[in-house]
């Protein structure tokens, strides 16, 4: 199993990591935790072949703002079909789904913008000083 890992510091102060994990046949039965991350299988799996796995992680407003926006639309899009279905087939199911859908990404919506806000306030202040 080879591992090649680059964390950086940006120059506005942010950080990314990234790291890309490559296996092969001849390394073994290599737990998916090592390769996947903690929460990405429950219990114990290995597997043993060929893989690769990319992983990256910022908190860089100019990359986790736009992101948060996108994946908000199309969550939010997501429940105005669910509650257009809803409405059209008259499922209650669904439209349950659709109003969690809705309550669900503003709350994601609200606390992650909290959190960009905090990073770029910081960005800001070491820019001042």
């Amino acid at each position: 199993m080879k591992v090649e890992k680059q964390n950086t510091i940006n120059e506005n102060g942010t950080y990314t990591a990234k790291k890309k994990i490559t296996t092969t046949e001849e390394d073994g039965w290599i737990d998916t935790r090592e390769t996947h991350g903690r929460r990405a299988v429950p219990g114990e799996r290995y597997f043993k072949r060929k893989a690769v796995s990319y992983h990256y992680q910022t908190n860089d407003p100019k990359i986790t703002k736009p992101a948060l926006i996108i994946l908000s639309i199309v969550m939010f899009i997501a429940a105005v079909v669910m509650i257009a279905f809803a409405v059209l087939f008259r499922a209650a199911t669904v439209l349950f789904f659709g109003i969690v859908f809705v309550f669900f990404g503003i709350a994601a919506l609200v606390s992650n913008l909290r959190a960009i806000h905090r990073i770029e306030k910081e960005i800001q202040d070491r820019e001042e000083q």
